[in-house]
C-alpha cells in the first residue's frame, strides 16, 4: 500500500467512526457553536459594569423570561414537538436562558436592567425556544452533520 493509498485508507476510516458516532458530532457541532459566545459573555460581564444576572436587580427579567419560555408552549410545530421528550421542561428552560443572554447583551453598559427589558426578555424568550429547539433537532438528524465533517476531512491535506 503505497502512501497516498494508506492516508485516504486512514481519513475514510477515521470518517465513518466519526459518523457512527452521531451524538458525540452532535455534542461537539453545539460545543463548537457555543463556545465563542459564551466567552464572549464572560468578556462583556467582565469589561462592563453590569451586575450579575443572578442578583435581585434581575428578578424582574427572569420573571418575564420564564413567562415568555412557558409562553412558546402555547407555540405547536409538530415536526419539532414530536422529536422532543420532556417538552414542558424544555421550552421553559430553553426560552429562560436564551432571553436572560439576550439581556445581558442588551444591557451592557447599565447597572440594572430597565423596565423595556422585560418585555424584550418576554419576546426573545417566547421567539427563541422553537428556533433552538429546531436548529438543535435539525443538527441531530442522521447526516446533517455528515456533509460539514466529511468535508473538512476530505480537504485536510490540501
Amino acid at each position: 500500500m503505497n502512501s497516498k493509498k494508506y492516508k485516504a485508507y486512514w481519513k475514510e476510516k477515521a470518517l465513518r467512526f466519526l459518523i457512527g458516532k452521531k451524538k458525540l458530532l452532535t455534542l461537539i457541532a453545539l460545543l463548537f457553536i457555543s463556545y465563542p459566545l459564551s466567552a464572549w459573555a464572560g468578556q462583556v460581564v467582565v469589561n462592563s459594569n453590569l451586575t450579575p444576572p443572578i442578583s435581585w436587580s434581575w428578578l424582574n427579567a427572569w420573571i418575564f423570561a420564564f413567562a415568555g419560555g412557558c409562553s412558546s408552549l402555547f407555540i405547536k410545530v409538530e415536526e419539532i414537538d414530536k422529536n422532543v421528550r420532556l417538552i414542558y421542561l424544555a421550552k421553559p428552560f430553553m426560552g429562560t436562558f436564551s432571553a436572560i443572554a439576550v439581556g445581558m447583551f442588551l444591557v451592557e453598559d447599565v447597572n440594572a436592567p430597565g423596565p423595556t427589558l422585560v418585555f424584550y426578555c418576554y419576546f426573545v424568550a417566547l421567539c427563541c425556544s422553537p428556533i433552538i429547539q429546531g436548529l438543535l433537532i435539525k443538527l441531530s438528524e442522521k447526516g446533517a452533520l455528515d456533509g460539514i465533517f466529511g468535508y473538512f476531512i476530505k480537504n485536510k491535506g490540501k
